[in-house]
């Protein structure tokens, strides 16, 4: 997978399934009205569901319930969080700190 100009992830083998997705043998089979592409991208969330569990060593207690959203969403929810938990004093203080450390 590479990574293009607006840092979306694009994948160079166009015709690659499912299964060489999410590399574990197993095909994500589509649902009804599903494309090919949500297909693949349903397999890219299975695929790193299970490195995530590889890499804790510990099972999924509950299925993950995914939302793609687009930058300007996120971009959107990011600031939100920002204003409910970030106070004016925290960065004002964050501000202080980081004008007294040393440059380089």
């Amino acid at each position: 997978m590479d990574v293009d100009d607006d840092a979306s992830p694009t994948r160079r083998d166009s015709d690659a399934t499912p299964t060489d997705v999410a590399g574990n043998g197993t095909a994500t089979e589509p649902t009804p009205g599903e494309s090919g592409a949500e297909t693949e991208t349903r397999a890219e969330i299975e695929a790193i569901e299970q490195d995530v569990v590889d890499l804790r060593g510990l099972d999924l207690l509950d299925d993950l319930d995914e939302e793609i959203i687009d930058r300007q969403e996120l971009a959107r929810r990011v600031q939100e969080i920002i204003e409910e938990e970030y106070s004016p004093e925290e960065a004002r203080v964050d501000a202080l700190t980081f004008w007294l450390l040393p440059s380089g």
